[in-house]
């Protein structure tokens, strides 16, 4: 239900458009009710945090990952996403926007050799 909408916040992300990612991800997250059984729910927080921080919007950044982190407050805590979070969370307890220093992501598209790839989450395979 939610994965073309997720993929094409990811997508936005990628070209570092964070007005259009976040009103991707927004548009999952306006289905609370669907939350608890929609993988790309919560997903779809982090995305709009990363979305936030590009827009230079950290407040509401903070506010995002902050909802995730409730989210999955139960989590193992070796979950790459998680793990992921946390360190881009602390980057803005800092001051500063948190980057992308890589081209693969554990919720994103990965580049290829030759081309874009997505790259879907066991967890999304549900959806």
């Amino acid at each position: 239900m939610f994965l073309p909408i997720y993929v094409r916040g990811l997508v936005y992300l990628r070209a570092k458009q964070g007005k259009e990612a976040a009103a991707e991800f927004q548009r999952i997250l306006n289905y609370r009710a669907l939350g608890a059984i929609a993988p790309a729910y919560a997903l779809s927080q982090v995305g709009v945090a990363r979305a936030y921080a590009l827009t230079g919007d950290l407040a509401k950044s903070r506010n995002a990952y902050q909802d995730f982190f409730a989210l999955w407050k139960d989590a193992d805590s070796d979950v790459p996403i998680l793990k992921e979070a946390k360190a881009e969370y602390t980057k803005l307890q800092e001051g500063c926007a948190p980057t992308q220093a890589s081209d693969t992501n554990s919720v994103g598209i990965s580049r290829s050799g030759n081309g874009w790839s997505r790259k879907v989450l066991g967890s999304l395979t549900s959806i």
